[in-house]
């Protein structure tokens, strides 16, 4: 019997470590999806006078062209369901592909940062995508994901048995479209839906689950860890909350007052920290929790006299 279990066992470690193997290719692929787009354009805007590090609430909100009016640089690097270990990759990818380090990176905070939804390696791989593309084996070691390991081993198979055997000796290239509209933008996709009672019927069941979420004391220790090694490297750390409208309803009190209690450590520890007192008019938000552009632009615009202002780049 354990010699039988013996061999079963190699067994499954060899089709383990053939799936690892060709997953390594799962980023050989014409490059279409916005957020890997907006990754890899990040790397052109050098010398930022602000670097912002949020999610879809972060691209959809911040509008960086605003900024050109009191000279200073912006570049918005909005990820979908970013929150801490996400921002902790892209800090560093980003560090890695500049010469001179941002003034001030903004870290976008919503109840959303510390929940089940953030940070989403299943939907979106993002560490497969940096500079110097990081493995599924160390996004394990590194953020503790064991529930989703062989979940993300099983999307790099399939994706690179595709690429593979469509793409055997392709180089990725860019959807040409796409990179010229957020290079323009300076990461910020702008929409013009207006919130509706039909978006939130549409959309509700992808929120309800949120009732149950405790807030995830890792990701909370993570955020306040990568905030100290930014200051520790000369750069200002400002978390921003971002207006989002109907959401911390689907949130228990319990919850919302963890999600609270952050903030009252992020004021013990001296950290600057922006909750603006946004009008909650419902024609400034395309859903539930996004801001339209109509929204975006007076965020930014009350945003702008919020935020530090470092010795500009010009």
């Amino acid at each position: 019997m354990r010699k039988l279990l013996f061999k079963f066992a190699i067994f499954l470690g060899s089709i383990l470590f053939f799936m690892i193997t060709v997953g390594q290719h799962d980023n050989r692929h014409p490059l279409t999806d916005s957020n890997i787009i907006r990754l890899k354009v990040s790397g052109q805007f050098d010398g930022l006078d602000y670097l912002f590090l949020g999610s879809s609430y972060t691209y959809s909100g911040v509008v960086p062209q605003l900024f050109e009016k009191i000279d200073a640089k912006a570049y918005n690097l909005g990820i979908a369901t970013a929150s801490a270990h996400f921002y902790e990759l892209l800090i560093s990818d980003y560090m890695n592909s500049v010469s001179q380090k941002p003034k001030v990176v903004v870290l976008e905070c919503s109840p959303m940062s510390f929940s089940s939804q953030s940070d989403n390696w299943i939907s979106y791989p993002i560490h497969r995508y940096l500079s110097d593309p990081v493995s599924n084996e160390e996004i394990l070691w590194r953020f503790n994901i064991n529930k989703h390991y062989l979940l993300l081993i099983r999307k790099s198979f399939i994706k690179a048995s595709e690429n593979l055997r469509h793409y055997p000796f392709f180089s990725p290239s860019m959807d040409s479209r796409k990179y010229d509209e957020i290079l323009r933008s300076k990461g910020y996709e702008k929409t013009e839906q207006i919130f509706s009672e039909k978006i939130y019927k549409e959309n509700e069941k992808y929120y309800v689950g949120l009732r149950k979420d405790k807030i995830d004391e890792r990701k909370v220790a993570m955020f306040i860890s990568l905030i100290k090694k930014l200051q520790a490297n000369g750069i200002e750390a400002v978390v921003v909350e971002m207006p989002t409208l109907r959401l911390k309803g689907f949130f228990s009190q319990a919850y919302l007052k963890d999600y609270d209690d952050f903030f009252s450590t992020l004021q013990a520890q001296g950290v600057h920290f922006i909750r603006l007192a946004m009008p909650s008019q419902e024609d400034y938000f395309r859903d539930i929790d996004h801001l339209n552009y109509k929204g975006a632009t007076l965020f930014t615009q009350m945003l702008i006299e919020k935020l530090p202002q470092p010795e500009l780049s010009f």
